[in-house]
């Protein structure tokens, strides 16, 4: 068999932001693993190996140079960076143990006009986005309904 990393495993181990789109929809199964991934730093693979947090593997490595047994193939290290942001519509229909590894922040709606306020005040002065083009970018966001993830608008 050939086993492949996926998302969360690739993020975990090259230190990268794992972004989880539509959370509330996730496999009821999948919740305590992807939990004790943010917790613990910790996942059992496919392959039989395992994702530990830095410290955890860092005291293997050590054990493992005084009593010379290698074990390491099959555990591999979390990246200290590793991040997980979370998006979701109704983030109370969550498993209030892994609700409780995200801070909440609300989105409320913009309109097409504020949201172009607010971005043309933001943006640096030397940015090589023009006018017509931040136009469009809103247009194009203020037309995604509502309760669609981000994977579906860049599959259309």
């Amino acid at each position: 068999s050939v086993y492949v990393n996926q998302a969360p495993v690739r993020a975990a181990l090259n230190g990268r932001l794992l972004i989880l789109d539509g959370l509330e929809k996730a496999e009821r199964n999948v919740l305590p693993t992807l939990n004790n991934l943010l917790e613990n730093r910790e996942l059992s693979l496919d392959d039989g190996g395992l994702l530990v947090a830095p410290h955890i593997y860092d005291d293997q490595i050590m054990e493992q140079e005084q009593t010379d047994t290698s074990t390491t193939s099959t555990i591999h290290r979390v990246h200290p960076d590793f991040r997980v942001a979370a998006l979701a519509s109704l983030p109370s229909n969550l498993d209030p143990p892994l609700r409780s590894r995200f801070q909440a922040r609300v989105a409320n709606f913009m309109d097409p006009g504020e949201m172009l306020h607010v971005l043309a005040a933001t943006m640096p002065d030397r940015t090589s986005l023009d006018t017509d083009k931040l136009q469009q970018l809103v247009g194009i966001a203020a037309n995604v309904p509502d309760g669609m993830s981000l994977q579906s608008v860049c599959d259309a």
